[in-house]
């Protein structure tokens, strides 16, 4: 079980990416428009959000950027 646990996290981690863009490119896209259209009012309490629930990633974005950015 090692050995797949380090294969998937290495050697095949960047083709099953890859696939999963591949497939799915339009549906992400379409994902990422509906996300730019909604109102500033709302990104910004989404942000504040997600700022509260998650603050390791509010560490790594820091604090002039925007989680859903």
């Amino acid at each position: 079980m090692d050995e797949l646990n380090r294969r998937m996290e290495g050697d095949y981690a960047l083709r099953l990416l890859a696939d999963n863009l591949d497939t799915y490119a339009g549906d992400i896209i379409v994902a990422l428009d509906r996300f730019r259209a909604i109102p500033s009012g709302r990104q910004i309490s989404l942000d504040q959000q997600l700022r509260r629930e998650l603050p390791w990633l509010a560490e790594e974005a820091g604090e002039n950027d925007t989680l859903l950015d």
